[in-house]
């Protein structure tokens, strides 16, 4: 019996952008270019590698599979890695975080802070995208996963990853904040670290169990002294360490549920009292809705999220 010929890594790398690319990501070339450069078999150890296959949206247990062989090529498939089948830990699906990083618009020579790195991949991919002129600053709560982050991505100069449990993470002001957990408010600190024109994305969160949460993903912008805040869609994934609060959490609940998070456009960081505008009202970094009903297109949009 004869071995079977090498896969070729290149065209396996251009496959897995065309399977992105099918599920709504990498619009952007700078984010395609990225998915075909960084090697994402050296952030997940040696083959065969396990994949996730249930649906990212889906609030189920996933299930997995194995590439047949440890081929560097096999692992370029659009589905999510295992990092701690135990706690339902996921490397994060390759489509989702091409949807995000279009959202971002990283350039060449920016600043961007990532907390959540797991073992590196992700952070690679913004390194990629601000080039060895930009800088990437990345965090991770989970001591074991910031130590095979700072090893993977040694070869990085521009990058930079902390073991941290401290919510605010880096304290340094960036063009992009990318956060790969979900959360049930947000910290004034991300705020603050925001450039003029910059923004972040944030998934806030209600708990599904002790790990995992579903809710929703708000584009926060800064526009001199004001925060916008635009919802995108419905998700689901991780909780964070450190950045969920139980009376938040239900006040979350709530909002999801009467769709009035939906209608949040905005966030108001001068002290108020609380108001009939305030969704989720925290000092300092309070989102807020127009005086406004619920339009059309967000009660459909509640009417597909089940809590």
């Amino acid at each position: 019996m004869t071995e079977s010929a090498p896969l070729n890594v290149d065209q396996a790398r251009q496959q897995y952008v065309d399977e992105v690319r099918l599920d709504g990501g990498a619009t952007n070339p700078l984010v395609r270019r990225a998915l075909a450069t960084v090697a994402r078999e050296r952030f997940y150890g040696p083959g065969p590698w396990r994949f996730a296959t249930r649906d990212p949206m889906a609030a189920l247990s996933p299930t997995y599979v194995t590439t047949e062989d440890d081929q560097p090529a096999r692992i370029y498939r659009n589905a999510s890695i295992p990092l701690d089948e135990t706690r339902q830990l996921l490397s994060g699906h390759p489509g989702l975080v091409a949807r995000y990083l279009d959202l971002l618009d990283i350039r060449p020579g920016q600043h961007v802070i990532h907390l959540g790195s797991g073992t590196g991949y992700y952070t690679a991919l913004l390194a990629e995208l601000v080039g060895p002129g930009g800088r990437v600053d990345a965090t991770e709560a989970d001591e074991a996963l910031a130590r095979q982050a700072q090893v993977n991505l040694a070869h990085c100069r521009q990058v930079t990853v902390q073991h941290t449990t401290e919510a605010t993470g880096v304290h340094a002001s960036a063009h992009a904040i990318l956060m790969s957990f979900g959360v049930t408010h947000l910290e004034s600190a991300w705020l603050d670290r925001l450039c003029d024109g910059g923004c972040l994305l944030v998934s806030l969160t209600v708990p599904l169990n002790p790990s995992q949460g579903m809710g929703v993903l708000f584009k926060i912008t800064r526009a001199g002294g004001e925060f916008n805040a635009q919802f995108v869609q419905p998700t689901a994934g991780f909780s964070g360490v450190g950045v969920r609060d139980p009376a938040m959490a239900q006040a979350l609940a709530q909002a999801l549920q009467s769709g009035s998070i939906l209608q949040v456009t905005r966030v108001r960081r001068e002290p108020h009292p609380i108001g009939h505008t305030c969704v989720l009202h925290r000092e300092g970094a309070c989102l807020s809705k127009a005086d406004a009903p619920l339009p059309v297109q967000a009660l459909l949009v509640r009417s597909t999220l089940k809590f």
